[in-house]
This record gives C-alpha cells, sequence and structure tokens, in this order.
C-alpha cells in the first residue's frame, strides 16, 4: 500500500514540475498587424464586434483555452508556429491546458485587450521533447541567434534560412555538428557543437568590418546623398559603409550641390564637413498697377510695385498681388538663374471691400468672403500663417460601399445608405505642422525638417480637440473636426462628384501619397507585395500638402499622405429607408474613425469608403487631421 501511495505521489509532483514549465515570457500588442482587420483574417464575436487576435508563439499542438464567461470566438493551430486565437475585447484572464504540459492557471493580461488588435504570446514549453522514452526519435532541438539578421547560415555544409529577426530553430541527430555564418560588411564566424538530451542554444553577434562615415553641411534642410542615394534630409548623416570609394553630395532644390570624394578602410571612422551651399537665383520685374500695390512671393511679401526683386530662388513661384479696393491677383511665373523675369498689368478694382476681420479676434484674419454666404473659399490668418477652407454645399449622397469601390470592401463599408447634409466648410489641406505650431507652440510630428508644409502627425484624438479648442480661442469660429458622412461627402466631391474610386481620380497616384509612391523610389508591385521592410527600407513619408492633384471640389490629400480623424465614435451602419440627415455616428463606444489612408499603407486604404478606427488616446506617425465648420 505505502509503495502505491508514494508512486501516486511521484506521479503528482511529476506533473506539477511539467505544468510549472509552461509559462509566458512575452506578451505584447502588434500594433502594425492589421490580420483581425482584414476581411479574409476577420473573426466577429457573439456581439457583433471584431474579434481581437492574441497570436501565441509555440511549437507544440493540443492545446484548450479558456478565457471566462466572455468564451473564446474561434482557434486555429494550423500556423507554423503558432496558435491563434479569436477573442472578444475586455478579456481578463487566459487558462492553458495541454495533456502533457499541464495547466497554466489564470494568466492576467498585462494589457487591455480591444476591439480588432493583434496581440503576440510566447509560449515557453520544455522544449527538449523527450519527456517520454517511447518517443524518443534521436533528435534535438538546436537554436541559433544571429545578428545581422541578413547574415547566410549554413549548418553541417547546408544553407539555412534566417526568420526576419534573425533566428534558426533546427531538429537535428544527436552528435557533433559545425556551423559557419557570413554577411557582407562583416567578420565571418564559424563553430561546431554537440548536441546531447538537451537543447542548445547560440548566440552569435557577428563583428562589423564596416567603416563609419558623418557627413554634415552648413546650408539647414540640405540632402545627404552618397553614390546618388539619398541618405538624409536635414544636412547631416552617420552610417556604415563597406570599405570604398565614394561620392558624397549636399543637395538642395534651387541650390548649387557641394561634393566630395572620400575613400574609406575597412573599421575607419570619417567625419566630411561640406561648405554651405549657394543659393541659385534670379529676379522678378514688377511694374503691376496701381502704384504701391503689394508683391507677395511664395507669401512672402517682398515689397510694393514697380520694382525689381533680385535675390529670388529659381523655379515656379507663386506671385501674388494686391491692395485694398482691388482684386488679388495670383501669377505663377518661372524664374531662371541669372536671368530677370518680367510682370506687368493692371489689378481690377473690386465691387465691394470684403470684411477684413470677418468677426474674427484674437490674431486671426478672414481675407475673403462670408462663413455665412459659402459663395467662395475662406482664407484664414493665424499668427502669420494663412489656410484656406472649402466651401461644401449640402445634398443627399449614398455612404458606404458602392460599386465603384471595387470588389475588396471591408464588412464595415456595408450596408449603402443614404445621407443628406447641410453645407459646411471644410481645409483645402490637411492641418500642417505650421499651423499646428503657431496654435499650440510645439511641433510633435515624427516626420520634420521638409519645410512647413508637411501635415502635422503623430497627434491623437485627444490631441486634436486640444489644438481646436485653442484655434477657436484664437480666431473666434467654432472649427471642429469633420463627421465621418461629411468627411466622406467632401472625400467623394460633394455636389460635383464624378464617382471616382478614390479622392479626384481612379488612379490612385494622381491624387495619393502611399506606400508605394511616398519614398525615394516608386515600388513595383499590387496591395498584395506590400511589407514593412519595404516601406521602411525605400524611406516612406509623408509630403507636402496640396502636391497631387485635388479632388472635384478643390480639396487636396483626401486620399493618402496622412489618416485624418473625423468626431464620431466608430461602430457599424445602419440600414434606412429613409436619407438620415446630418448623422454623427454612434452615441458611443472605444475608438474614434479615422479616413483616407496614409503614406505607408496600400492603395485600398486610400478609397473615399475605408474605414478604420483607433482608441482617442492612439498617436501614430501616419495620423493627422483636417479641420470644418459650418456657421
Amino acid at each position: 500500500m505505502q509503495k502505491i501511495i508514494l508512486s501516486i505521489v511521484l506521479s503528482l509532483i511529476s506533473l506539477v514540475s511539467v505544468a510549472q514549465s509552461m509559462k509566458v515570457t512575452s506578451f505584447y500588442f502588434d500594433q502594425m498587424d492589421l490580420t483581425p482587420r482584414r476581411a479574409d483574417t476577420k473573426v466577429i464575436d457573439q456581439n457583433g464586434e471584431t474579434c481581437a487576435l492574441i497570436r501565441i508563439q509555440t511549437t507544440a499542438k493540443g492545446f484548450s483555452f479558456d478565457v471566462g464567461m466572455l468564451g473564446v470566438t474561434k482557434t486555429d493551430d494550423n500556423k507554423v508556429g503558432e496558435v491563434w486565437m479569436y477573442v472578444p475585447r475586455g478579456v481578463k484572464y487566459l487558462t492553458i491546458r495541454h495533456p502533457k504540459y499541464g495547466t497554466l492557471n489564470r494568466y492576467a493580461f498585462p494589457v487591455n485587450i480591444q476591439e480588432g488588435c493583434t496581440y503576440v504570446m510566447e509560449l515557453a514549453t520544455p522544449g527538449s521533447g523527450h519527456d517520454d522514452a517511447d518517443d524518443d526519435d534521436g533528435l534535438t532541438y538546436f537554436s541559433l541567434i544571429v545578428v545581422p539578421a541578413n547574415a547566410m547560415v549554413a549548418v553541417d555544409g547546408e544553407l539555412k534560412s534566417l526568420d526576419a529577426d534573425g533566428s534558426l530553430i533546427l531538429r537535428l541527430p544527436r552528435g557533433s555538428h559545425s556551423y559557419s555564418i557570413q554577411a557582407p560588411g562583416y567578420e565571418e564566424q564559424s563553430s561546431t557543437f554537440t548536441l546531447g538530451v538537451e537543447t542548445v542554444n547560440r548566440e552569435v553577434r557577428l563583428e562589423s568590418v564596416m567603416a563609419s562615415l558623418t557627413v554634415t553641411c552648413a546650408t539647414a534642410g540640405a540632402d545627404i546623398y552618397v553614390n546618388n542615394q539619398l541618405k538624409s534630409s536635414d544636412s547631416r548623416w552617420t552610417g556604415s559603409l563597406n570599405a570604398g570609394s565614394y561620392l558624397v553630395e549636399a543637395r538642395k532644390e534651387g541650390w548649387h550641390s557641394a561634393r566630395e570624394t572620400v575613400s574609406l578602410a575597412q573599421k575607419e571612422s570619417r567625419s566630411l564637413s561640406l561648405p554651405a551651399l549657394t543659393a541659385r537665383t534670379g529676379a522678378i520685374d514688377v511694374s503691376y498697377k496701381p502704384v504701391k500695390c503689394e508683391v507677395w512671393v511664395d507669401g512672402k511679401m517682398l515689397g510694393t510695385s514697380p520694382n525689381v526683386f533680385k535675390g529670388v530662388m529659381i523655379g515656379s513661384r507663386k506671385v501674388t498681388l494686391k491692395k485694398d479696393g482691388y482684386v488679388a491677383k495670383e501669377l505663377t511665373v518661372v524664374v531662371k538663374e541669372g536671368e530677370t523675369a518680367v510682370l506687368g498689368g493692371t489689378l481690377d478694382k473690386s465691387a465691394s471691400v470684403a470684411d477684413a476681420s470677418g468677426g474674427v479676434s484674437g490674431g486671426a484674419s478672414v481675407s475673403t468672403g462670408s462663413a455665412k454666404s459659402l459663395g467662395g473659399a475662406l482664407e484664414f490668418n493665424v499668427k502669420g500663417v494663412k489656410f484656406v477652407m472649402m466651401p461644401v454645399h449640402g445634398g443627399t449622397f449614398t455612404m458606404g460601399a458602392t460599386a465603384e469601390q471595387g470588389s475588396d470592401v471591408d464588412g464595415d463599408e456595408k450596408p449603402t445608405h443614404k445621407v443628406t447634409l447641410s453645407s459646411y466648410y471644410i481645409g483645402e489641406t490637411e492641418v500642417t505642422q505650421e499651423l499646428w505650431t503657431a496654435v499650440m507652440g510645439s511641433n510633435p510630428s515624427s516626420f520634420k525638417g521638409k519645410g512647413s508644409n508637411l501635415p502635422v502627425e503623430d497627434v491623437s484624438w485627444d490631441d486634436c480637440q486640444e489644438f481646436i479648442t485653442k484655434l477657436n480661442a484664437i480666431t473666434g469660429r467654432r472649427f471642429r473636426l469633420p463627421t465621418e458622412a461629411e468627411w466622406e461627402y467632401a472625400a467623394r466631391g460633394g455636389s460635383k462628384s464624378r464617382g471616382y474610386k478614390y479622392s479626384g481620380s481612379n488612379n490612385v497616384d494622381d491624387v495619393a501619397w502611399y506606400w508605394k509612391n511616398s519614398g525615394d523610389s516608386y515600388l513595383s508591385g499590387g496591395d498584395g507585395d506590400w511589407s514593412e521592410e519595404k516601406v521602411v527600407g525605400n524611406n516612406c513619408r509623408t509630403h507636402s500638402v496640396a502636391t497631387k492633384s485635388p479632388n472635384e471640389l478643390g480639396i487636396y490629400d483626401m486620399s493618402g499622405n496622412v489618416f485624418e480623424w473625423c468626431q464620431d465614435w466608430y461602430g457599424y451602419y445602419n440600414s434606412a429607408s429613409a436619407p438620415q440627415v446630418n448623422p454623427k455616428g454612434a452615441t458611443s463606444g472605444s475608438f474614434r474613425v479615422t479616413r483616407g489612408g496614409g503614406w505607408g499603407y496600400n492603395a485600398r486604404f486610400c478609397r473615399s469608403s475605408y474605414r478604420i478606427y483607433y482608441g482617442p488616446s492612439n498617436s501614430f506617425n501616419d495620423l493627422g487631421l483636417r479641420l470644418v465648420f459650418s456657421e
């Protein structure tokens, strides 16, 4: 009897020991993984909401999962090295059971599980693979982590492919083995190892033989090129290069380049200072009447007419001539180096002079029109920064997945439904970094250094509310974010809509900055060829507003560049026989709507009906805003 009891006790101790060795080594939110929101991998829970996806990284199979009363919606263990588990938002705990490894009881998630988000859990289980002697196949795990991750690895003379993170996992016969590792710019490493019954883990960091080069230029905003490849856009670059000879240049549009050739040896560290660039300039001879009308070039007042303005940067320049009591005139003139462009003529007298203040106070002014007339665009000036609001005449349209949006629409774009909107004004462009800085006193954007006309980004919905509150205090207006319906109506061209797929065209490259065209070179392939590696490797980024073609209403960048926050809570559409009038979206929720697509995403994100959402406190380098007001 004592032997039986002893046997049972030893068995229980063995089971407890195994169960305790199954543990979670890592759990984190993967904000770049949109799998649970894509049409082909989305799962809806019993409440009609999009499930969260937990990717459990393990090589073992046969698990069962329990998250309590909310329940697991779906599991998929057909993935290589992973088990996918779809759960409703709000689950707090996870219990994992396995017939061999025991139970991991009530693991508490370290972050809130939110709708439509992806989380990665790394689950450690006994790795020997020989707990039962009868199952021993004579193989043992060997793992290798290599830096850099693009190295070539040969094990026992056979090439092996590393994962994107530089890792390699193999099961090999017990005994002696060898490996060799090599990568361009690094010293090769070779070694041997012996496998017994225990897993062997190796981490190899190759020693770089590359040279280090630091380049600076005294001219702000200069682009640094090495062998005609753009390396930096802020007058300074530090990087690693293979030994050899390189042509290093500092370039800036409208300026003479500076260049120098350097030769680098292995492991050499060099600094190179390029001289300040010299501007390429011409002149503009202006003889417009009436005398002393103001002459503005690219938004900067140079003086009054008549005069010859020297030192004007070459290229296409926007010249504005204006004087009280006259209709302002805008011209485009091409200035060539060492030459003088001539402009002459007479301004037309205005029928009436618009109210220069427009009821605005606190350092802001409206230069044209009245906010109530919708007769034309309104130009605002806030602390010297100008922005334009475009009129959108009210009407009725079909919102959602209309036919021209194609076959790749998502479920939350349906059903289509009629919406009737009153008239309003919307920003001609996305809010720029210059305007945000003028109002807030700081610039949160990740992309800086290429001019103030870049859209502001890395701002949350909450940040936008603070910005708008301060802007309204300055201007005396009631600016706000657009409702989702207002945004889509304007993106489709309002009452002038021609039924385009994107905002202003059926050709996305005409109207949008997105992953294929926002980098240093144009990337080939379709949406299915997108990868984060390509986006990062091609230096994809935001671009100055209003550099693509406008839509039917004269509005820029409603497709691409940055996603734009809307005022609405995110929710599913409701079908109704009668048109919805000035809808404001869901009455409550956890996420706010964003629209329009961005510089680092596929073309399908740039469609006029595409919807996506984030928490109101989220901020990313592809999230910005556009203003609206309706008075």
